[in-house]
């Protein structure tokens, strides 16, 4: 099966790694809106019209079956992006039952437009949840993948000053914050976090159950295609890179070009 993910930038790799570890033998064509990215802090009329011209591609193209690997996406424009779509979408929250968190106080740290969306308060109606929009913490991840500790500090009072310190566990409500899981438990040791990419792969068992032929991976990005390139090389390990290719997305007037 051809198996599309879409996301900003490279915030969705950490659905992309977990998906195909558990479903190896599928073809994976990942998309980076590198040239819009943050998705976080734009405006619904710019997502608006972004999620239109990824809906005309996606129409374009044979794919068996599309993840939103982006919270913000999720939250305003799954409907949107399955109801113009023959093929099932999946977001970044599928699989999060909110009995699972019932007597848990909540930390949902997240972009301002995800925030915003009220997303995460519609699907946890019952749950206490306290919710933190970072402006800059993708966009940081985006650069670097870390971030020092002048950062993690900063991040630490951006959270400590909405939800305090006595909550439980910590959804990251964003596809990037995964990817430094690593440090956020270091500076809040004894807390739980939340990959929402991991309800993900179990939910997707219904439909990559049966093995296709190919097995490669194809990073496509609306941005610069070297620095995609150089991403990918500091990102994978050398027996994965051999299974990606990258290519370039061009955007024109008539909308986006594979």
């Amino acid at each position: 099966m051809k198996v599309a993910l879409l996301d900003s930038g490279i915030g969705g790799w950490s659905f992309l790694t977990k998906i195909e570890e558990k479903y190896p033998l599928h073809t994976y064509l990942y998309y980076a809106d590198q040239k819009n990215s943050p998705y976080g802090n734009k405006k619904f009329s710019e997502l608006e019209a972004i999620a239109h011209e990824w809906i005309s591609l996606f129409k374009e193209q044979e794919i068996d079956l599309l993840i939103l690997a982006c919270n913000t996406l999720t939250a305003s424009f799954k409907e949107t992006f399955q109801r113009h779509l023959d093929v099932p979408v999946y977001g970044t929250t599928d699989g999060l039952l909110e009995n699972s968190f019932i007597d848990e106080k909540l930390v949902l740290l997240a972009t301002v437009s995800t925030v915003k969306s009220g997303w995460y308060n519609k699907i946890f109606p019952n749950i206490n949840l306290s919710s933190v929009g970072s402006t800059w913490l993708a966009a940081t991840i985006e650069k670097k993948y870390s971030l020092t500790e002048i950062e993690l500090e900063m991040l630490k009072q951006e959270v400590e000053n909405i939800a305090g310190n006595d909550w439980t566990s910590m959804i990251l409500g964003c596809t990037h914050y995964p990817l430094v899981k690593n440090q956020l438990e270091l500076i809040w040791p004894n807390k739980r976090f939340i990959d929402p990419a991991e309800t993900v792969v179990e939910k997707l068992s219904d439909h990559l159950t049966y093995p296709d032929v190919n097995n490669n991976i194809i990073m496509y990005t609306t941005g610069d295609s070297k620095l995609l390139e150089e991403q990918v090389r500091s990102f994978f390990n050398e027996k994965k890179q051999k299974k990606i290719s990258s290519a370039k997305i061009r955007q024109t007037e008539g909308g986006l070009i594979r």
